[in-house]
């Protein structure tokens, strides 16, 4: 698929001239050039430093899809074939917690629901990745235990999201397996 195709797909979905699953159903056999990095429409800044960073660790597929209303759980960058959802939390550091959503206008979100294979938590100085697999196991364990250490908590979108706070600590300490850390 060209730069030009991907752009159509996208202005196709936005205008209604295709249905969001014939929408997923393309994005699901996108084929590119090496060595190109798409971006269907502006997405947030978490979703840029995501994908400069793994133009970093030489993935040569990039593309940064934009927001569909409506279209839930669709991955925010795909690199090589590999899905990320990605949260931008440039506030952490300085607070030394992220805050894990788990609900969206009551209903559920995030590592919950995603199909994406990786969570990306962006801060100012580094990008956390976590299997999306491990961070749902996580939450699964911190609803049935609050002496898991994370505290429930709404958060942004004027509240409409829920979740939990987790410090940062709890990252950096071995919780999540599949960890792994890039600075910027």
């Amino acid at each position: 698929m060209t730069l030009e195709e991907a752009k159509k797909n996208w202005d196709d979905l936005r205008k209604g001239r295709i249905s969001k699953d014939e929408y997923q159903a393309r994005l699901g056999d996108v084929r590119r050039e090496p060595e190109t990095v798409i971006v269907l429409d502006v997405g947030g800044e978490g979703e840029s430093i995501v994908a400069g960073v793994l133009k970093k660790l030489g993935k040569k597929d990039v593309v940064v899809h934009g927001f569909v209303p409506g279209l839930r759980h669709h991955p925010d960058v795909t690199a090589d074939g590999v899905t990320f959802e990605v949260k931008h939390q440039p506030q952490a550091e300085e607070y030394g917690s992220v805050f894990v959503e788990t609900s969206w206008k009551g209903m559920p979100s995030g590592a919950r629901v995603s199909s994406s294979i990786w969570q990306a938590i962006v801060l100012v100085s580094r990008v956390l990745f976590i299997k999306t697999t491990d961070l749902a196991a996580s939450l699964h364990f911190a609803e049935l235990d609050l002496s898991f250490g994370w505290k429930a908590a709404d958060g942004g979108d004027n509240g409409q999201a829920k979740g939990f706070v987790v410090k940062l600590d709890r990252f950096e300490k071995g919780a999540f397996p599949s960890l792994f850390v890039v600075k910027r």
